[in-house]
């Protein structure tokens, strides 16, 4: 059949289309309405037109089929007495609000729809109360909930969700609740409330959520979430302000991107809070004051996402199991609620964690139950996090990446801490239980605390981080890492864990007021620095630790070990600054270093009252002693830096190595007596200090001695300097005290202090003691101890009524303090003087089985005797000396008072025996040199024939390293360093050959000239750092300064002038303040350019 129309059909039907498209608001209003409970009138044939009212006396439920406000329409519900109004819409179709709904009166008002509901662009919302959920229940349950029975609602359907679009303005007064299996909150979305006492709000994607006792304006509790649950929200503003707003979202997965939640308390004694939450369940458990700590059901599955936002409350807690925030600000402001202990305590929480049963103590500020996986990693990147009261930042671990941590200054009962735990679960107490993932890794930004700030975890790591800072008057910082780490109380610490456990500190600076702890497994500071201004600085690394908050001085005799240790514990200090400075007469100024190995290195400074650094495997305190034990592989070594303690210094390993370094000890004009600028060093496995007089420590025996070594060392002390070891070598060292107090250095098997007598002192002659280029001054006496002592170029001064010179080699001794002093020797035991210096203005004694001064030595006093003695027993008082062995030998240069000067039993005049050559390039090595072989000299021909002279060796060919460029100015120096550091290695033999071919080398190369100039300034800089005399340093760098110039002068003619400044500027790399000029020959001659430095031809 065809179908036609004619014009007047046609018409009636464009009449009909009109029509209908101008009553479309009748359809869009909500149809189908049925009242099932309650006393409500408005409504006409299950229907209402725009701009219409339902009228509402007390709560009721209304059935409808559909439910929407079209665009430009409008719908008001009059609550004419409180109650609340439940929309059920029991038909197919999603509710679409594009309008206007309002609300007045104080009633709450409902809108369920499981089939999912969109508020679309530019509706508004007024209400006083308002449910959204597509989680759905009978109308028997909502009756019952009507009747003041709890509701549960529910939804299968992650897909029937919440789509709030954009440009939609909500204004709630008491409550807002969105339920739904998803939701999602758009850019420019505007959510605001500023009317009543109290307003809570609940955004919940989830499957099942409960509403208490007929009421949902304390929100939605006991909410569970699954797979889809998910909860979007973009760049939405909600703005509340009120007296005491309480905020959560929560979902299976939540991303908050570019939100803007800023929640105001308008008056005294309230707060706000908001919480975000990825979780799987979340309920809520009494903790004694507090019915609201926070229950969560939360695995690795749940990701909490939070980029660009910008969140504001008084309580504010982020928890994720999975959590990351980035590019966001978050802002912790101050409560005006009446904080005491007991009570709740505001704290901004960001968490990423995983377990069944999850409870947040909000009245400790702790977790319980914790059971953290890989998966729980908290992760925060430049981003600010600003506190009025605490911030605590738990997970499985913790990442911080430019990013901005601040708390204020502590008030009466609120702590304002910062705590960064990483772990795998915490007890009850608080004890925490980590492994191998659980690391809190910090890289850029910075920490400030108005009171303390503590990090745990597995590993820590801090890298480029500005300032970590506690400035608050009892600011502490405290760095934690191990297996178990139980803190009990404030004062205790206790940590069991491996060398595994390590705190890694590079670039970033520390400050405290109360002092700065760190303790792991394995400890590396570099290029960093801490700084307590009240208190101590305490570093340990060890498999067990306890800090009972009294250290070193605590008087409990417990017996218990506080420290455990092994060779794999180490602490590392490399380019450190550690400054302690006390403030007052409480104040405790201290730093104290323990492990398995110390190493102090690199232009690192120590500067405090008290310095101890102990390498050892034990700590025990015995009320009035301190038991120090070692392996005989732990190690204390001390390079290119510098000490300084205004009061003790203790320093004590296995072995103990000093080089390059400075150290400066005690304070001039303080009481001399007690413990002002006490020394005290030794190089032993069993050390034991004493406490003298209560105020500090002195050494009362040494026992499995190590070496001690001190080279290039500088140490001046206030106080006596005691030193121990099984060998000691002093090398180009410079030792004083400058009050009359001892030092006394002791190369020996054992030693023990026995007060009123001769303390106990064992030796063989293997222990030994080297003393080179090295000078002691004091005011008191200077005694050097050993089984066998060798001295040369060194200078021994005592001055005052105090000072005298002790030299002896000795097995043991007797000293009774009013008997003679009796040296006992064996043979071997030999004191061997050469070019070396005695001046001691109270007496002089030198002493050993064969003793021998020669060379420019001088031995001198000018208020007593110099005593030389020999023998297995040589006794000694104010005014005799006796010796029953060999004559003491002194060489004919040798400068004394003869009569004031004693020999024991007699002297013998020996030669001066020549400085035998150092070098072994001096004088011929090779065979084939002289006339060895047995060719240059008749051989017995009776007996076999003459055998041909047999070829001479070639020399050892030089091998030095093929110069390459590096990427800059100071990896080009130490490329430098490091090349002609092997060249002077593998080439000991002819160092001034290595030197030239390495330059040589450099200076035909392909490399530009900076980079070549920053190269010669690593050659210097090796040379200078060799074991090379003075002399032999200086040649070597005139023969790298002569053959780099040559070669590099290809053009004399074409590039004079262009050489002449490219010569002085290496030149000047090379030595400091030094002129370089090329002389540039006529032009008749044949020869190159000469180079001078400081007037001195070097390339002629």
């Amino acid at each position: 059949m065809k179908w036609s129309f004619n014009h007047k059909s046609r018409k009636a039907f464009l009449t009909a289309a009109i029509c209908l498209a101008l009553s479309q608001s009748v359809f869009a209003m909500p149809t189908g309405g049925k009242i099932v409970q309650g006393d409500i009138t408005g409504i006409t044939d299950g229907t209402i037109a725009s701009g219409g009212t339902i009228n509402v006396n007390g709560s009721g439920l209304i059935d409808w089929n559909a439910f929407n406000i079209a665009n430009g329409e409008s719908l008001t519900y009059a609550f004419s007495n409180p109650g609340t109004l439940i929309n059920h819409v029991t038909g197919e179709e999603m509710s679409k609000i594009l309008g206007t709904l309002s609300s007045t009166g104080n009633g709450n008002l409902w809108l369920i729809n499981p089939n999912g509901i969109l508020i679309g662009p530019n509706a508004q919302i007024n209400t006083s109360s308002l449910v959204l959920s597509t989680l759905n229940a009978t109308n028997g349950m909502l009756q019952d909930f009507l009747n003041g029975k709890d509701l549960i609602l529910t939804g299968k359907d992650a897909t029937k969700g919440i789509e709030i679009q954009s440009g939609v303005k909500i204004d709630v007064e008491n409550a807002l609740n969105i339920l739904g299996g998803h939701i999602q909150i758009a850019d420019n979305v505007t959510v605001s409330s500023a009317k009543a006492d109290s307003m809570t709000m609940s955004i919940a994607a989830a499957n099942q959520a409960t509403f208490e006792a007929g009421s949902s304006t304390d929100g939605a509790t006991d909410i569970s979430t699954g797979s889809g649950n998910t909860l979007s929200l973009g760049e939405a503003t909600f703005e509340i302000t009120n007296p005491s707003p309480d905020v959560y979202f929560i979902g299976h997965d939540v991303s908050v991107d570019g939100t803007k939640i800023n929640l105001i308390s308008t008056t005294d004694k309230n707060s706000t809070a908001l919480d975000i939450i990825a979780a799987n369940h979340l309920s809520y458990q009494e903790i004694g004051n507090d019915d609201e700590n926070g229950v969560l059901n939360i695995d690795g599955s749940n990701t909490l996402s939070v980029n660009g936002a910008d969140l504001t409350a008084n309580y504010m807690g982020l928890v994720g199991g999975k959590t990351s925030i980035d590019s966001s600000k978050l802002t912790l402001s101050k409560t005006t609620d009446e904080v005491k202990e007991g009570t709740v305590m505001p704290y901004m929480r960001v968490a990423a964690l995983n377990g069944k049963w999850v409870i947040f103590d909000d009245v400790k500020g702790a977790v319980q139950n914790a059971e953290n996986t890989d998966a729980a990693r908290l992760s925060i990147k430049d981003s600010t996090l600003t506190s009025n009261e605490n911030i605590a930042l738990w997970g499985g671990s913790v990442e911080l990446v430019n990013s901005n941590l601040k708390t204020a200054t502590e008030t009466n009962d609120k702590d304002n801490n910062i705590d960064i735990y990483a772990f795998e679960s915490v007890d009850n107490d608080g004890g925490a239980l980590t492994n191998s993932s659980n690391t809190v890794k910090v890289t850029g930004g910075s920490i400030e605390s108005g009171a303390d700030i503590s990090m745990r975890g597995a590993k820590i790591a801090l890298d480029g981080v500005d300032k970590v800072a506690g400035t608050g008057k009892k600011s502490a910082v405290e760095l934690l890492a191990g297996k178990t780490i139980q803190t009990e109380d404030p004062d205790t610490i206790e940590i069991n864990g491996t060398e595994n456990n390590t705190i890694d500190i590079s670039n970033t600076n520390i400050t405290s007021n109360d002092g700065t702890l760190a303790y792991g497994g394995a400890i590396n500071i570099a290029s960093s620095s801490m700084k307590d201004n009240n208190y101590s600085i305490q570093i340990a690394a060890a498999n067990y630790y306890l800090d009972d908050g009294m250290l070193y001085t605590d008087g409990k005799d417990s017996g218990e070990p506080r420290f455990l240790a092994s060779t794999n514990n180490s602490v590392t200090l490399d380019n450190a600054q550690l400054t302690t400075s006390a403030k007052g007469y409480d104040g405790v100024n201290s730093i104290g270093v323990m492990s398995g190995n110390v190493t102090v290195k690199n232009k690192s400074t120590l500067d405090s009252g008290d310095i101890w650094l102990t390498a050892g495997k034990s700590y025990e305190d015995k009320n009035t002693t301190e038991v120090l034990s070692a392996d005989s592989d732990m190690n204390l070594t001390v390079s290119d830096s510098t000490l300084k303690a205004s009061e003790d210094a203790t320093l004590v390993g296995a072995a103990v190595n000093l080089t390059n370094t400075s150290l400066t000890v005690g304070t001039e004009g303080q009481d001399t007596t007690g413990t002002n600028g006490i020394v005290r060093l030794a190089a032993g496995q069993d050390v034991t200090l004493y406490d003298q007089d209560g105020r500090g420590f002195g050494i009362e025996s040494v026992d499995k001695t190590g070496n001690l070594t001190m080279n290039k060392v500088t140490l001046s002390a206030q106080g006596d300097v005691m030193a121990y070891g099984k060998t000691v070598k002093l090398q180009d060292s410079n030792l004083s005290t400058t009050n009359d107090q001892d030092l006394t250095i002791n190369a020996l098997n054992t030693y023990k202090r026995v007060d009123g007598t001769s303390d106990t002192w064992t030796a063989t002659k293997d222990n030994t003691m080297d003393v080179t280029g090295t000078t002691l001054t004091n005011k008191g006496i200077i005694e050097l101890s050993s089984g066998k002592l060798t001295m040369d170029k060194s200078n021994l001064t005592a001055t005052g009524k105090e000072g005298a010179i002790l030299v002896d080699a000795r097995a043991s001794y007797t000293d009774d303090d009013n008997g003679a002093y009796v040296n006992k020797a064996v043979n071997g035991m030999d004191v061997s003087i050469k070019d070396s210096n005695f001046s001691g203005d109270n007496g002089v004694l030198v002493v050993g089985n064969t003793v021998t001064i020669d060379g420019q030595s001088a031995a001198k006093s000018t208020n007593a005797k110099v005593f030389f003695a020999t023998g297995t027993e040589s006794e000694m008082t104010d005014t005799s000396i006796k010796g029953n062995g060999a004559p003491v030998n002194v060489g004919k240069d040798v400068k004394y008072d003869a009569k004031n000067t004693e020999f024991a039993p007699s002297m013998k005049t020996i030669e001066t025996k020549p400085d035998q050559p150092s070098d072994p390039g001096t004088k011929p090595s090779d065979p084939g040199t002289q006339p060895s072989d047995p060719g240059t000299k008749p051989s017995d021909p009776g007996t076999k024939p003459t055998e041909p002279d047999q070829p001479s060796k070639p020399d050892k060919p030089i091998v030095t390293p093929d110069p390459k460029p590096a990427v800059d100015v100071e990896k080009n120096i130490e490329q430098g360093k490091q090349d002609m550091t092997k060249a002077l290695a593998d080439n000991q033999d002819n160092a001034s050959a290595a030197v030239k071919q390495q330059a040589e080398k450099l200076s035909s190369s392909k490399m530009t000239d900076e980079e070549k100039a920053a190269q010669v300034k690593g050659y210097a800089e090796a040379i200078e750092n060799s074991q090379a005399s003075a002399e032999e340093k200086q040649a070597l760098v005139k023969d790298t300064v002569k053959s780099f110039e040559p070669t590099q002068q290809s053009s004399i003619e074409a590039q004079n002038k262009q050489d002449e400044a490219a010569q002085n500027n290496n030149a000047q790399t090379v030595i400091p303040d030094v002129t370089v000029k090329t002389v540039a020959p006529a032009e008749h001659e044949g020869a190159a350019a000469t180079v001078t430095v400081d007037g001195t031809v070097v390339n002629e």
